[in-house]
């Protein structure tokens, strides 16, 4: 389902920085993705991520049927 949202172009936006404030960079478009496998706030384990992603898929028109 990740890759049909990246085909549809829902991954990625250019838009302002929450991390940084920069303006007209490239920045995720709201769907979590999970960018360290040692934890942390991007990172594993999370155990609520599965839920929270295919609920954020749903939101865009993105299920498994």
């Amino acid at each position: 389902m990740l890759i049909e949202a990246f085909k549809r172009k829902l991954t990625f936006l250019v838009g302002t920085s929450l991390t940084t404030g920069e303006k007209n960079v490239i920045t995720w478009a709201g769907i979590h993705h999970k960018t360290s496998s040692h934890g942390g706030p991007h990172g594993y384990p999370d155990p609520n991520y599965l839920d929270n992603l295919w609920t954020e898929l749903a939101e865009r028109g993105i299920t498994p049927d």
